[in-house]
């Protein structure tokens, strides 16, 4: 009997087990420790390959019914690649950091991994059942071209050799020190200038900043730039370390190298996965930045400025911006079912879906920087330079006080619409949170459509990901 689809995509999946590092930790060294757990991400990121050609058929078969994907598709796919970063990162920081491999940090990799591996199976199942049920009654063409898709061998995870971050394996056996150190050098050196590149592109994107094209984007692509120039940090401090360790006298013929063949491995595996990361976001920063402007070529490298007083003010703006957002949902979704005729009048030259989004994404970047200094001691932030940061926030926070003085404004326009007093107002649409107004949105539209239900919900994924940030930070300490 053929099987179908979804179940060869399904057995592909099932056949990758992922191994449990506290059964490793107990009978091995470091090193093998260490070893085992980039076998553990290896094997996760393969499935995850399974996952995409999931999602990939599955958008096909929508296209060919005329449906879009599915907005939730998105979400997940950027928390499994997210998942993979921090897995990795968790790993970095035993290898070139000053964090101990030990039974905690075990368990909490275990946990970390195989909670990533449970959810993803649970979105694997959906897209199967989805699959499934369809397709039969897709045509031949269709269902041969999506089957070709699903027999696809499993993408092995593969490093790339980047020209302007030399690898050091290569050459481990032929080098001595002083070349092994100037080769460790020259890749950070080539590391620092993609960030440097990274940064000047985000400078020249914050005109584009809250514009209706991709902006969320652009705000992602910063977050995740305060990411990279941490990992740019770890790696630094460690070549540092050994460009500075004193010699050691040995009375062997060979000398003691300054860098072991593991890690060696392990630090062309890290430089060669950040560089890639770096120039994935500069190619997307390029279709953001406008010409270069002169009074911004030179900010961002110093370390002058102090982020604590705009960082608190824009959490707090975030909470107004969000209180907001909400109760002018709630005042206009009541003037909508009474069909007050004023109501598009009120919203004439207001792009009220361009200061929802801003709301969604906006504030992520003060909360980021928030997180750093609580828990790395600002180790992201430095690394980029303060000045860069504040110059970044502002904008940012500039955008999101005219939004608050814009809501403002259309609260009361509405308010006076609904013929009730201030004080009759106040109580009729009081003041809410982010997870009441959205708990208040849902309940008035639970006849949405599918597809209207899935973006708010998306869009309440992204808030509820910058709220609990914090916690999900704490547990950064361990893995």
């Amino acid at each position: 009997m053929t099987r179908g689809i979804p179940d060869i995509l399904a057995s592909q999946a099932s056949a990758l087990r992922i191994p449990s590092l506290e059964t490793c930790f107990r009978n091995n060294d470091r090193e093998e420790v260490l070893t085992q757990a980039h076998v553990a991400i290896k094997v996760f990121e393969m499935r995850f390959d399974v996952f995409k050609r999931m999602v990939s058929v599955e958008d096909r078969i929508r296209h060919h019914s005329g449906l879009p994907p599915r907005a939730e598709n998105e979400v997940k796919l950027e928390s499994h690649t997210r998942c993979i970063l921090r897995l990795d990162r968790s790993v970095d920081k035993c290898l070139f950091g000053d964090r101990d491999v030990n039974l905690i940090v075990v368990r909490q990799f275990d946990h970390e991994i195989m909670g990533g591996n449970e959810h993803m199976g649970t979105d694997m199942a959906t897209l199967k059942t989805y699959i499934a049920s369809v397709e039969r009654s897709l045509p031949r063409e269709l269902r041969n071209e999506l089957a070709a898709v699903a027999n696809q061998p499993i993408s092995q995870p593969q490093d790339v050799i980047h020209i302007d971050v030399p690898p050091l394996a290569s050459a481990y056996s032929t080098t001595n020190n002083r070349e092994l150190r100037g080769k460790a050098r020259v890749a950070i050196k080539g590391l620092e200038d993609l960030l440097c590149r990274a940064k000047d592109l985000v400078l020249r994107s914050l005109p584009r900043l809250g514009s209706r094209d991709n902006s969320r984007r652009l705000v992602s692509e910063i977050y995740d730039l305060l990411d990279n120039g941490g990992d740019v940090a770890l790696l630094r401090g460690y070549v540092n370390k050994i460009l500075h360790t004193k010699k050691v006298i040995v009375t062997s013929v060979f000398p003691k190298p300054a860098v072991t063949g593991f890690m060696a491995d392990n630090f062309d595996h890290a430089t060669s996965r950040l560089a890639s990361r770096l120039k994935a976001q500069i190619s997307i920063l390029e279709q953001f930045a406008v010409p270069r402007d002169a009074r911004l070529s030179n900010a961002g490298e110093g370390q002058g400025r102090d982020l604590t007083v705009t960082t608190k003010q824009s959490i707090a703006d975030k909470e107004t911006l969000l209180s907001l957002h909400w109760r002018s949902r709630a005042i206009l979704d009541d003037l909508k079912s009474r069909g007050n005729p004023e109501v598009e009048n009120v919203l004439a030259g207001m792009d009220f879906d361009l200061l929802t989004d801003h709301a969604k994404s906006l504030p992520a970047i003060a909360v980021k920087v928030e997180v750093d200094f609580q828990l790395h001691d600002g180790v992201c932030v430095n690394s980029l330079g303060r000045d860069f940061v504040a110059t970044v926030l502002q904008a940012a926070h500039d955008l999101v006080k005219a939004d608050i003085a814009t809501l403002r404004q259309l609260n009361s326009n509405m308010e006076r619409m609904t013929g009730l007093s201030p004080a009759e107002a106040a109580v009729r649409f009081p003041t809410m949170d982010n997870y009441t107004g959205f708990m208040d949105f849902m309940s008035r539209h639970k006849d949405a459509t599918e597809t209207t239900r899935a973006q708010v919900l998306s869009d309440n994924f992204d808030l509820r990901a910058q709220l609990t940030h914090l916690e999900q930070g704490y547990s950064d300490r361990f893995i």
